[in-house]
Parts: structure tokens; sequence; C-alpha cells
């Protein structure tokens, strides 16, 4: 049985045989159910699912075999990444991006180039294991500062935020300390994080300094609507005794 994603309520789709262990009629498969999704939000399925044997591949000068020596030998990171911006920002047509600041900076800059497409560099993220590496010190400071302070030199078009989870609002507050740069604030839905402490940590007077992302908590929500907006009300509401 299946529902949403275009498919009319009640309908039931194929057939399979007594035990119900293998399809006999309409054989559906996972990217059946993926290309209809992705249909209905505007976006070409085999366009995205070709990203990676043809716009990559052939960004990268063609050969897959290539592409493998490259990697072993690891002279080609740049190209690689340049790539995936590409396909990020040109193919897909994306507005923003969440990048991973372990490559470093030339990596980074792949996608910081595109001017008009923001770039928001995970600095410390909401899961669990963030704290096995993010909190290591180096030279007197957890990685996640050294990741703030390498975001903050990068930033030459203005098109860089750090990735900070609403799970540890104090080291939102040590990031906003060391940087002014836009937070991107993921972890207040499903992941239980503090949404008011983690408001009144990144918020610097400026309406784009924190972006709070919730996805779970609203999509699976029986009335995603009204989830939303219940999200919204709480975010202001922190915001306003933040402001004269």
């Amino acid at each position: 049985w299946m529902a949403g994603g275009g498919v009319r309520g009640g309908r039931s789709i194929g057939e399979t045989d007594e035990l119900g262990a293998a399809a006999v009629r309409d054989k559906f498969h996972v990217k059946n159910l993926h290309a209809t999704a992705l249909t209905l939000m505007g976006l070409d399925p085999e366009k995205l699912w070709d990203i990676g044997l043809r716009e990559l591949a052939g960004q990268l000068g063609g050969q897959l075999t290539q592409r493998t020596r490259d990697a072993v030998v690891g002279s080609n990171m740049d190209n690689t990444m340049r790539a995936y911006a590409r396909a990020v920002f040109q193919t897909l047509a994306m507005d923003a991006a969440t990048v991973s600041p372990y490559l470093g900076g030339d990596s980074i800059e792949e996608f910081s180039r595109f001017e008009d497409r923001g770039v928001y560099v995970v600095c410390r993220s909401s899961n669990p294991g963030a704290e096995d590496l993010q909190h290591l010190d180096a030279r007197g400071e957890p990685i996640f500062l050294h990741v703030a302070g390498l975001a903050e030199k990068l930033n030459r078009h203005g098109n860089i935020g750090l990735v900070v989870g609403a799970t540890a609002p104090e080291a939102i507050a040590d990031v906003r300390r060391a940087s002014k740069l836009p937070f991107l604030i993921p972890g207040i839905g499903a992941q239980g994080g503090d949404l008011s402490g983690a408001v009144k940590a990144a918020w610097n007077g400026d309406r784009a300094s924190a972006l709070l992302s919730a996805s779970r908590s609203i999509m699976f929500d029986r009335n995603p609507g009204r989830a939303a907006e219940t999200l919204r009300t709480q975010i202001n509401s922190v915001i306003s005794t933040l402001t004269p």
C-alpha cells in the first residue's frame, strides 16, 4: 500500500504472490517512488541520478578509472570539490550548501567562489558524536573554534556561514564570541536541542545571524503547518526579549 507522493489514498499498486514475498505484477522499485516525489518538487530525477556518473565524471575529465587513481594519490582534491560545487550550484541550482571543513580552505573556496550562493561550514554539529573530534584541544582552543576562524578568513565574498547545533548552546556562545558570521542552527526539533538557549547565544541583532532549522519535527507532525508556526512563534518570542 502506498500513500502520498502523488498517489491517491486507498489504492493498491501492483500485485504480489500469495505469501506477499514477491511482486508478480506492476513491479515498483524504490527509485520509482523517489522519481515521483522529485518530479512533484520540480526536480529532474534522471539528472539527479546521473550527477555522479555523467556530471561529476565529465567535469573531472571523463574517466572513472582516472578519478579512482587520483583519489588514491590524493592529487586532484581541488578538482573533485570543484565538480561537487558545480553540481550543487549549477546543475541543481541550489541556493546554499553545507560543507565540511575537514579538507581545508582550498576545498571550501571551491564553493564560496560562487559569490551569489551561500556556504555553511560545519563548525559544531548537533549530533552526540560531535565532541569526538570537534572539541579536541588544538593550540589551546577546541577544533570547532579553529573552524570558525578559518571560515572568517575565507569569507571574502560575504557568503559564508557556520553550522552550530542547538544541542550545545554553550558552544554556540563560544563561536558567537569568535565570529560575526551567520549561523545555521539544526537540532531544535527531533534532536531535542535548546531552542531558547540557542537563539540567545547566536543572536547578535542581525536578522540573518541565526537561521534555525527543523525537519523531522515538522515533516512527521500530524499538522506540519501548525508545527512550523509553533516553532516560529517560539523563536520570535525569544528574539523579542533580546531586542529593545
